[in-house]
């Protein structure tokens, strides 16, 4: 990181908006001194919360409480589990992963990702596709946010950029021009640099 000037009435710093992003994780170093452990695609302070197989590729499961996880329990046909003493509490699931984890896994082998994305959304559950980058442009939430935008270039013809992640109701967002090619722009600005031509 170095040093870096930092004038604190206007600064905004990269480096601090991703250690903001640690939020409990921070918060438990704080209070334990005790480094959190790497928990790969699993919450490491949620169970069952995570990436999950399913028949054909995996979802991303949030149940982040008892009552989310009483719902998932039941949408998958493990209600047996919500009364199981190993999983009563989520510092107990948490130490117990294993087991829950495997029990979740097996039940979602059985069908694919999209039935069970529909049926856990559908029982309340938070839980998403995981998608590559064409997935990503091609879900509807995505596309009706305008996340994926046609530019006219006058050498290259029409072109696909991102769109702004930002939107406001009464000014919205919009690519004026299109990035110049190399050099484009270089008579102009050495013309404004140096007026005499020197």
């Amino acid at each position: 990181m170095g040093s870096e000037m930092c004038i604190r009435d206007r600064d905004v710093s990269l480096t601090n908006s991703m250690i903001s992003l640690l939020a409990y994780l921070a918060s438990n170093y704080f209070a334990t001194g005790r480094v959190t452990p790497r928990s790969g695609n699993d919450h490491p302070i949620a169970a069952p919360y995570g990436l999950f197989e399913t028949a054909d590729r995996p979802i991303a499961v949030a149940p982040n409480d008892d009552v989310f996880f009483g719902r998932l329990m039941d949408a998958l046909d493990l209600s047996p589990l919500k009364d199981d003493p190993d999983f009563a509490s989520n510092h107990l699931r948490v130490e117990n992963r294993e087991r829950l984890n495997a029990a979740v896994i097996e039940r979602l082998a059985t069908a694919d990702a999209d039935t069970w994305v529909e049926q856990l959304n559908a029982a309340g559950i938070p839980c998403s596709h995981i998608y590559d980058v064409a997935g990503v442009f091609n879900d509807p939430q995505v596309q009706s946010q305008d996340m994926q935008m046609t530019i006219t270039h006058p050498i290259h013809g029409d072109m696909e950029v991102l769109g702004f992640p930002i939107k406001f109701a009464t000014a919205p967002c919009d690519v004026r021009m299109p990035a110049p090619d190399l050099g484009e722009h270089t008579a102009e600005l050495l013309a404004e640099l140096y007026p005499s031509g020197d």
